[in-house]
C-alpha cells in the first residue's frame, strides 16, 4: 500500500469516526432525549454514509468528472432537500417536537427552544462537508491517476523514442566502420583483418551492452579506444590522433554509445588527404560528472556546426541527451579562435 491509498483509507476512518462521534454526542448532554430522537440519528448517520459514498463513487464520476457540473449542483441541492424533508417527515411522524417539548418541562435542565433548529442547520452543514470531501478526495484521486497516465505515457513515448534513436545509430556507427575497413582493405590486407577482428569486439559491445541503458564509463571507454584503433588502420601519417583517459575509471555510469558520434565527426571532417591534422580526443571523470573534449581542424565549412551535414549520429545523440539527460548535462560544440571545431559535453551522473 502506497502513501496514497494510505491517506486514502485514512480518511475514510476519520470521516467514519467523526460522523458516529457526532451522532453519539447528545448522550454527553445533560437531559435525556427520547427514543424517537436515536431513531432518527441512526436513520441520518444511514443516510449520511449513502450520500457520502453515492458522492464519491457515483456522483463525481459520473457527473462531475465528466463536465456535467450543473447537473452535479442539482444533484447536491436535492440531497440537501431530501435531506431536510426527512427530517420534517419523521419529527412530524414521531411528534419529535412535542416529546422535546416534554422533556424541557419534565427536567431540571432545560432544552432550548432553538434546540430542534440548531440540529438542522448542523445537520446541513455536516451534509455539505461530507460533499466536500468525498468530492475532494475522488477529485484528487482522479487528477493523481491522470498524472501517473500522462507520466506512464511519457515513459513509454521516450523509452520508444530512444529505441529509434539507438536502432538508428548503430547501423549508422556499424557503416561507418565497414566503409573504413573497405577502404583499409585496398591498401593493406594485414591491417584489414586485424580491423575486422577489432570490429568483432566492438560488436558485442554494440550487441550485448548498448541494450541497457546504462553502463560502466570503463566499457565505454574501451569502445572509444577500439574505434580510434580502426581509425588509425585509415589514416596516414599527416593525421596525428591523441586520445586521453583517466588513470584510474571511477566507477560511475552513462548511457551507452553516447559519446561515440562526437568522435565519428571529428574523423569525417578533421581528417585531410593533404594538410596535417590533429585530432584530440579526452575523457575526463570529475566528482559529479563525465566530461569528453574533442577537437579536430575544420578543412571546410562541413562540420562548422552540429545542424550543418553533421549526419543522423550527431543530430540523434543530441536528441538523446535531451531525452536521457534533461538538465543533466552540458554541450557546447562549435568553431573556436584556431579554426577548429570543439565539442566539451559534460554529462552529469550524480
Amino acid at each position: 500500500m502506497n502513501i496514497r491509498q494510505s491517506l486514502s483509507v485514512a480518511t475514510h476512518v476519520i470521516v467514519l469516526g467523526a460522523l458516529l462521534l457526532f451522532s453519539v454526542y447528545p448522550l454527553t448532554l445533560p437531559f435525556s432525549l427520547p427514543n424517537e430522537f436515536w431513531y432518527w440519528q441512526a436513520y441520518q448517520l444511514l443516510l449520511w454514509l449513502t450520500l457520502f459514498y453515492c458522492n464519491m463513487y457515483i456522483f463525481v464520476p459520473k457527473l462531475l468528472l465528466r463536465g456535467r457540473s450543473f447537473e452535479f449542483t442539482l444533484v447536491i441541492l436535492a440531497a440537501l432537500a431530501f435531506m431536510l424533508s426527512a427530517k420534517q417527515i419523521l419529527t412530524k411522524l414521531h411528534r419529535l417536537d412535542d416529546k422535546i417539548i416534554e422533556v424541557n418541562l419534565n427536567n431540571d435542565h432545560a432544552v432550548y427552544p432553538e434546540f430542534g433548529l440548531a440540529l438542522t442547520f448542523i445537520s446541513v452543514i455536516v451534509t455539505l462537508m461530507l460533499f466536500v470531501i468525498g468530492t475532494s478526495i475522488k477529485v484528487g484521486d482522479q487528477l493523481h491517476a491522470d498524472q501517473r497516465r500522462k507520466q506512464t505515457l511519457l515513459q513509454e513515448k521516450v523509452s520508444s523514442e530512444l529505441a529509434f534513436l539507438r536502432a538508428q545509430i548503430n547501423p549508422h556507427f556499424l557503416f561507418n566502420v565497414l566503409h573504413s575497413i573497405y577502404a583499409l582493405a585496398e591498401m593493406d590486407a594485414a591491417k584489414s583483418q586485424d580491423a575486422i577482428y577489432t570490429l568483432s569486439k566492438m560488436m558485442r559491445y554494440v550487441l550485448y551492452e548498448s541494450k541497457h541503458q546504462q553502463t560502466t564509463v570503463e566499457k565505454e571507454i574501451n569502445f572509444i579506444e577500439n574505434y580510434i584503433k580502426l581509425m588509425k588502420l585509415r589514416t596516414t601519417a599527416i593525421t596525428q590522433i591523441e586520445f586521453e583517459r583517466p588513470a584510474q575509471i571511477k566507477d560511475q555510469y552513462i548511457a551507452p554509445m553516447l559519446i561515440l558520434p562526437f568522435i565519428e565527426n571529428a574523423f569525417k571532417h578533421g581528417v585531410s588527404s593533404y594538410e596535417k591534422s590533429v585530432i584530440y580526443i579526452a575523457i575526463f571523470q570529475h566528482e559529479t560528472y563525465v566530461e569528453l573534449i574533442v577537437r579536430n581542424p575544420i578543412f571546410s565549412k562541413k562540420g562548422a556546426d552540429l545542424e550543418e551535414d553533421s549526419g543522423i549520429g550527431l543530430t540523434n545523440t543530441s536528441r538523446r541527451l535531451e531525452l536521457l539527460y534533461p538538465e543533466k548535462h552540458r554541450l557546447h560544440a562549435g568553431a573556436n579562435e584556431h579554426n577548429e571545431f570543439l565539442v566539451n559535453l559534460k554529462i552529469f551522473v550524480r
